[in-house]
């Protein structure tokens, strides 16, 4: 046998297409708008739109530190959110390509190494929290409104509050689904389950 570890799928084209159907996915997402905000008063309206990257900066940028009591939390959200949701999901795919590559093109090149590559890649996709900022983002669009109402007080008459979600958040809902998928696939079996190589 060219591999020792069993794949849970029995045709290796099952993973390469989810994961490179799941690469597409979050490079769209990530550069799509995830969400817009619109506030508009008697005199103006402001609307701002985020993607994956865009979202995060907010957290240190000009305004997001202007009068920011605790700069140095701010700081370490931006960190957190650049590190579990672009570093861990990016390296995730990269470990993922490795292993697909060494399954077909280099034909078992890593040997042993690969059952390591495919542990790691489990553990790190663990960590990688696109559907939690999903459903995060869905509950703030949700009640953004009457949060911002809230604070307004009586001057919230004054106001028109709106949000939507655009074409990046579905995209990365579908994309949460399919990466999970993919990971499924390439994931170190148990002793006795899988499939040692392509019986196409």
């Amino acid at each position: 046998e060219l591999f020792d570890e069993p794949l849970p799928v029995k045709r290796i084209w099952i993973p390469v297409v989810l994961v490179v159907l799941s690469i597409g996915l979050y490079l769209a997402g990530a550069v799509l708008d995830l969400v817009t905000f619109k506030s508009a008063d008697t005199a103006s309206v402001c609307i701002k739109s985020y993607n994956l990257v865009t979202l995060g900066n907010a957290l240190v940028n000009y305004e997001g530190l202007a009068a920011n009591m605790t700069p140095g939390q701010s700081w370490f959200l931006y960190i957190c959110w650049v590190f579990l949701l672009l570093v861990l999901p990016i390296a995730t795919h990269i470990m993922q390509l490795i292993v697909l590559i060494n399954r077909t093109v280099a034909k078992g090149f890593l040997g042993p190494k690969e059952k390591h590559i495919r542990t790691w890649t489990s553990n790190i996709w663990c960590f990688a929290t696109i559907e939690v900022l999903m459903i995060a983002v869905f509950s703030i669009e949700f009640r953004f409104p009457d949060f911002i109402s809230r604070i307004a007080g009586d001057a919230a008459t004054l106001l028109r509050i709106d949000s939507d979600l655009n074409a990046g958040f579905a995209i990365l809902v579908v994309y949460s689904v399919i990466a999970g998928l993919a990971q499924y696939t390439l994931r170190v079996c148990p002793p006795g389950i899988g499939y040692r190589k392509d019986e196409a």
